[in-house]
């Protein structure tokens, strides 16, 4: 559950600009967790980490196809 809810926040974050405007004006970690929880986004740092890994590779995989 932790993953797939971290999925869900960075596909969140690639799409809705007030969103990321929000999650980025944060000032710190406690306030960002609060959000998070609020949110309903319940996920820990390696669970982030890894689904932004997923999406940068997602993301190289369209820029080789869009040069092909």
């Amino acid at each position: 559950m932790s993953l797939k809810s971290a999925e869900l926040f960075v596909d969140e974050m690639k799409v809705n600009d007030s969103f990321r405007k929000i999650i980025s004006s944060v000032e710190n970690e406690d306030s960002l967790m609060g959000l998070l929880k609020e949110k309903k986004y319940d996920f820990d740092q390696k669970d982030l980490v890894r689904a932004m890994a997923d999406c940068m590779t997602e993301m190289d995989e369209m820029m080789v196809k869009m040069k092909g």
